[in-house]
């Protein structure tokens, strides 16, 4: 190539090389070697670039894993954990849901694992080594902090929607949006209509006397039948207060044109709840049991139900160390009284007028209209209606109820059942005459019964003593019994006879049509 003269070329591209000894004679010529070195030079040149271009791809990488990771082990689960605060902080009540989607998830990633675990086992040494080094490492490097903290959000979130229930959802909802970290419990309550029932285990008494420790396990298989059936109904379950239920069914959150079919979701909730009880497997056991055939003979199980709506405050009680959130009114103490009456009637169910005035004409054809009382508490007179059931027909199922261990399946279920029962083609005179269960129930009520009583009703209340004992005598005894041949006496027939007995059949002056109910 061209030749260059040394001066020409740059410090980095030569090499000098001089000899270390010489003649102190500055007159004798010195020697100098100088070698270009250029080539050397780029190529020293290209592996600094190299080498620099190789650093920035590692750093960049490693600030994309770093990146990766950081969103997803930390940024993340931190982002959906607010999320899902933010929407328990709006609706309390989601948290239910939440929490049963995150089990159905859990339970889709085992099920993967396992297959995986499967396939693992059935590969060779090298393919399983591999696999450790690249999925079980990578598995074993999960944070069990956020994860433990994200599940903890939704299991504390769930406790609370399951404690405190409907009526506590605008208690947790406040403090929830409240500023600060202080919690007030003893928020004010506010004005609902609701229709509530007061569900209660007859011969609690006995049954924890006999059955000890394991009354727990009775009451719960009673409790799972109250509150699914109540929820599948379209109403929720308020308390639990050991032998008895409060559930409601909240007209203020529903429009007006509504309020019928859920009263009569309501009266259907109470027609399956003493249905399922007297046909369940697992009650059915205790009909067996030693103590309570010996102190009960014919013993069965029996859920007696008072039926009533009106206003009430919801809101919290209690104090700052324990609260409940529930309703608080004079329609919820007669809902309660009117289960307590059902026992001198010798009925399943008692509902208020006001309740059945909710009722469509088709429906309230189908109550009997058994007394008119003054409630304690109260001065004005209402009549109390029953749906008669003869739960003596009833067969026990051959096989308990199959319940899926799905909860989400469970979930959606109940939810296609719910919107069912909301669909222009339910109807609960259609449901009452179809169902082969509810028309054995109502097989033995006849048209004629219905009839005398009414008569007999009639002059009861009007004050004809005399005559209404005429019609009473004849319903007493018309009703067959369990066993063919046999008469059931009719409860409300040989109630009022004898309240009329008592006052020899004389209603006296101020007789006004209603007699005061004692039963509290």
């Amino acid at each position: 190539g061209e030749e260059m003269c040394p001066e020409g070329l740059r410090e980095t591209e030569v090499n000098t090389v001089a000899p270390r000894m010489f003649l102190h004679d500055t007159t004798v010529p010195r020697l100098v070697l100088v070698f270009d070195i250029r080539s050397l030079s780029q190529f020293n040149a290209g592996l600094s670039m190299l080498q620099t271009l190789f650093l920035c791809v590692v750093l960049a990488m490693g600030n994309l894993l770093f990146s990766r990771d950081a969103n997803r082990l930390v940024l993340q689960p931190i982002d959906r954990m607010v999320r899902k605060m933010q929407r328990i902080r709006d609706d309390p009540l989601s948290a239910t849901t939440m929490g049963l989607i995150e089990h159905r998830r859990e339970q889709i990633a085992a099920k993967l694992m396992s297959k995986r675990h499967l396939r693992h086992a059935r590969s060779g040494v090298c393919f399983r080594f591999l696999r450790w080094l690249l999925v079980a490492r990578k598995t074993a490097s999960q944070p069990m902090e956020t994860v433990m903290l994200e599940a903890t959000i939704i299991k504390l979130g769930t406790l609370l929607a399951v404690g405190f229930g409907e009526a506590g959802t605008k208690i947790v909802a406040k403090n929830l949006q409240a500023q600060g970290s202080g919690v007030n419990a003893m928020v004010p309550g506010c004005f609902v209509d609701a229709i509530f029932g007061f569900f209660l285990i007859r011969e609690f008494d006995s049954a924890t006397e006999i059955l000890q420790k394991k009354i727990m396990l009775f009451v719960n298989q009673i409790g799972r039948i109250v509150h699914s059936v109540v929820d599948e109904y379209s109403g929720a379950t308020n308390r639990n207060l050991g032998e008895a239920f409060l559930t409601v069914w909240s007209l203020s959150q529903r429009p007006d044109h509504e309020h019928r079919r859920l009263a009569e979701l309501a009266l259907m909730s109470v027609v399956q709840v003493t249905a399922k009880i007297n046909t369940s497997v697992e009650l059915a056991e205790y009909r067996a049991h030693p103590r309570f055939a010996a102190r009960s003979p014919g013993f069965r199980v029996r859920v007696h139900v008072g039926l009533h709506t009106g206003w009430a405050i919801e809101g919290a009680i209690g104090s700052p160390s324990k609260i409940d959130a529930s309703y608080l009114s004079n329609s919820v103490n007669t809902a309660a009284r009117l289960q307590a009456a059902s026992r001198q009637y010798k009925l399943h169910s008692l509902m208020s007028g006001e309740f059945v005035e909710l009722l469509g004409e088709d429906v309230q054809d189908h109550l009997r209209l058994v007394d008119s009382v003054i409630v304690v508490g109260s001065s004005v007179a209402t009549g109390v209606y029953t749906m008669d059931l003869d739960v003596g027909v009833l067969k026990v199922d051959e096989l308990p109820e199959r319940v899926s261990h799905n909860r989400i399946k469970r979930l959606e279920v109940t939810a296609q059942r719910k919107a069912a029962k909301w669909s222009k083609d339910y109807s609960f005179v259609h449901a009452l005459t179809t169902d082969p269960v509810l028309v054995a129930m109502r097989k033995r009520y006849s048209d004629r019964f219905f009839s005398l009583y009414d008569m007999g009703y009639r002059n009861y209340h009007a004050g004809e003593w005399e005559v209404a004992k005429y019609y009473f005598e004849q319903t007493l005894d018309m009703l067959e019994g369990a066993v063919p041949g046999e008469v059931e006496r009719d409860g409300p027939s040989e109630a009022l006879l004898s309240f009329m007995r008592n006052r020899d059949f004389k209603p006296g002056d101020k007789w006004a049509g209603a007699r005061t109910l004692t039963s509290k």
